[in-house]
C-alpha cells in the first residue's frame, strides 16, 4: 500500500506562540476561581483566565517535563512555565498536534543549560510533515475514541472509588460505639518479601515510584538482569492485592494496590508494601485509610520534617498509625463490599491498558501515513 501525501511545513507557517504569565500574588484565590496551569499541574485558583479550554501548550521549562506537549484541561491561567499555541486552518484539530509530539517529542529543543528551557524561537522552526486536513481529522476521530473511552473508564473508577469511600465513612459512624484504634502494624505486615539477586530471575517486571499515581499504573519496565542492569532499587516482592504506598513526597500520591502482579514484579524500594494480616480486614479497607486526603496531608507533614535528601516518611511511620477497626461482623461486610468494588476498579484499569497499548500501537503508524484511513467515514 502506498503512503499517503504528507507536506513538511514549520511550526511557525501555521502556528502562533505567546508565553504563559507569572500569576500576581494579589490575584490568587483560595478556590472557585480559574485554575492556575503550569503545564504540569494545577497549582491554585486565580480572578481571570488567560487560555481556553483544550488549548495546546508547550511545556516551556521546569524539572522533568520541559518539551511536553499538553492540551490545557478548562479556562485557565497558564503561567510563565509554559508556551500557548495558536493553530491556523492547516490543523485540522488541536489533538492531532497533541498526538504529533506525543509521538515526536520536543525534549530535545532542550538547551541543556543550567536552566532548563525551551523558547518560542525554538518552537518556531521545527519541522512538521501534516496530511491533507481530511486525513488530520479522521486520525484524530481514530485516537480520540480510544481516549475517551479511557475517559470514560476514569471516570466509573472516580465514581466507584467515591463509593467505596462513602460505605467506608458510613461504616465507621455506624460503629463509633465498638470502634478501636490499633497500629497498622497490629494488623499488617509492612515490607517482608524482598529479592535477592541471588534467586537470578531471568526477567523482571519493575514498578518504580513515579510509575503509578492513585492507583493508575502509567508504565511497567521489562528487565533482563542478565542484560540490562537491574535498578539497586528494585527489591520488593509483591503478591495480589498488597498496597504500594511511596515513601517519598506523600503528597505526589504514588501509591495503589496491586490487583494481579505480573510474574516476577518487583517494586521499588521506596515503596512500602502493605499486606493485611488479619482475616477480616481486606486490603482495600487499609488502602481507602491510607489515601484519605487528611491522613496524606499528615503524611506529608511528617515527611518534611524530614532529614533526608527529600521529604520523605519511613515504612516505621506507617507502621505506628493508628488505624480505625470496628466489629468483625462489619469489617466482614464492608470488606466483601469494597472488595467488589475494587474488583471492577481492577478490570476497568486492565482494559485502559489494553486500549493504551492499541492507541500506542496505532499512533505512529497513522501520523507516518502508514495506515490509508482516507476511505474511513466519519
Amino acid at each position: 500500500m502506498a503512503q499517503m501525501k504528507y507536506n513538511n511545513f514549520r511550526f511557525k507557517d501555521f502556528a502562533s506562540f505567546k508565553y504563559g504569565k507569572m500569576p500576581k500574588k494579589e490575584k490568587m484565590l483560595d478556590s472557585e476561581g480559574f485554575p492556575i496551569f503550569s503545564g504540569y499541574r494545577i497549582s491554585g485558583y486565580y480572578d481571570e483566565y488567560n487560555l481556553d479550554s483544550g488549548e495546546l501548550i508547550v511545556v516551556a521549562r521546569g524539572v522533568g517535563g520541559t518539551g511536553d506537549v499538553k492540551l490545557s484541561p478548562e479556562k485557565c491561567f497558564l503561567t510563565n512555565l509554559s508556551i500557548a499555541v495558536q493553530v491556523d486552518e492547516k490543523i485540522a484539530l488541536k489533538r492531532y498536534l497533541y498526538y504529533y509530539f506525543a509521538l515526536n517529542n520536543l525534549r530535545y529543543l532542550d538547551s541543556g543549560s543550567a536552566q532548563s528551557q525551551i523558547t518560542i524561537n525554538d518552537l518556531s522552526n521545527i519541522k512538521i510533515l501534516l496530511p491533507e486536513v481530511s486525513i488530520q481529522t479522521k486520525i484524530v476521530k481514530i485516537l480520540t475514541d480510544i481516549d475517551i473511552k479511557i475517559e470514560i473508564n476514569n471516570k466509573i473508577n472516580d465514581n466507584l472509588l467515591r463509593q467505596a469511600r462513602a460505605l467506608l465513612n458510613n461504616c465507621l459512624d455506624e460503629n463509633q460505639s465498638v470502634l478501636t484504634m490499633r497500629k497498622l502494624l497490629d494488623i499488617a505486615e509492612i515490607n517482608v518479601d524482598t529479592y535477592s539477586p541471588a534467586e537470578n530471575w531471568s526477567y523482571v517486571n519493575y514498578l518504580d515510584t513515579s510509575n503509578i499515581t492513585e492507583g493508575t499504573i502509567s508504565e511497567m519496565q521489562h528487565l533482563k538482569p542478565n542484560e540490562d542492569k537491574l535498578p539497586s532499587r528494585a527489591r520488593r516482592k509483591v503478591k495480589p492485592m498488597d498496597i504500594v504506598y511511596s515513601t517519598v513526597r506523600p503528597n505526589q500520591r504514588h501509591y495503589g494496590i496491586v490487583n494481579t502482579p505480573l510474574p516476577n514484579m518487583l517494586v521499588s524500594t521506596g515503596f512500602a508494601v502493605i499486606r493485611s494480616k488479619v482475616a477480616f480486614i481486606r486490603n482495600e479497607y487499609i488502602y481507602l485509610l491510607l489515601t484519605d486526603n487528611q491522613f496524606v496531608e499528615k503524611m506529608q507533614q511528617l515527611a518534611e520534617q524530614s532529614t533526608s535528601t527529600f521529604p520523605a516518611i519511613k515504612p516505621s511511620d506507617l507502621g505506628t498509625c493508628q488505624i480505625p477497626c470496628v466489629n468483625n461482623k462489619s469489617m466482614e461486610l464492608l470488606g466483601d463490599a469494597i472488595h467488589t468494588i475494587f474488583s471492577t476498579i481492577s478490570v476497568n484499569q486492565q482494559e485502559n491498558i489494553k486500549l493504551v497499548q492499541l492507541r500506542d500501537a496505532l499512533l505512529p503508524k497513522l501520523l507516518a501515513g502508514q495506515i490509508d484511513v482516507s476511505k474511513i467515514e466519519i
